[in-house]
């Protein structure tokens, strides 16, 4: 074959070009989740974010240890949302854009409900792994209260409306169905978008379609 005729050179190149199309447009991306109340809309924002950038998504629900297990290896290449301290696992990388400032609460069924609850060693309270996490890495505080963790907010929320437990940790958008109890809060955390150093060229593009989407979190976080 003739590589230097001229006419060789352009079927050449239009096969080049048509190879970049497919192989970007058939790039699958698998992003990690918790159940919860918000993963519906944060699912519609990353679909968006990703689609500008011809990435296909695929979702996995994972408990919240497990899906950076995950992310850590390369099985998930990110997940939906975490606090800042969990980009300092080995592997991950956060977009350093906040998706949302929310707050984290403490849900009391007996008194006294304030911030001492947390170290006091005669209490038992419940909350996730990650906002434990949360409160040692974000606000400073190493509880001295028992921790028993849970991951499904679900089962959490029922234990709580029938009693079984007398504090429980959680953001506000997993406790939203939670009214009617005393509450402190603790103080707000920003989340993140986390995602694995094998994409970290793709930094930039992520965090400017993050930014060209955001009014879909903005409005719904604006009103919970």
């Amino acid at each position: 074959m003739d590589f230097g005729n001229p006419m060789i050179k352009k079927i050449m190149l239009a096969l080049w070009v048509s190879t970049l199309s497919t192989n970007a447009l058939s790039t699958t991306f698998y992003l990690g989740h918790l159940s919860h109340p918000s993963t519906a809309k944060y699912a519609e924002f990353f679909t968006a974010v990703y689609t500008d950038l011809n990435i296909d998504l695929r979702f996995g629900t994972l408990p919240a240890e497990r899906q950076f297990l995950s992310l850590e290896k390369g099985g998930f290449d990110g997940i939906f949302v975490a606090g800042s301290h969990q980009a300092q696992r080995k592997g991950v990388l956060k977009i350093d854009w906040p998706i949302a400032h929310v707050k984290l609460f403490l849900y009391c069924n007996i008194s006294p409900c304030n911030h001492d609850v947390l170290l006091d060693p005669s209490n038992m309270m419940h909350t996730t792994r990650g906002y434990v996490g949360l409160l040692e890495n974000e606000f400073g505080i190493i509880p001295s209260a028992q921790i028993k963790p849970n991951e499904l907010y679900k089962t959490l929320e029922k234990l709580m409306k029938i009693g079984e437990l007398d504090y429980l940790l959680l953001g506000e958008i997993e406790s939203l169905p939670l009214q009617g109890y005393d509450k402190v809060e603790i103080g707000y955390y920003a989340l993140y978008h986390l995602i694995n150093e094998k994409h970290e060229a793709l930094i930039p593009a992520i965090k400017a379609s993050m930014k060209k989407h955001m009014g879909h979190i903005a409005d719904f976080m604006q009103n919970q």
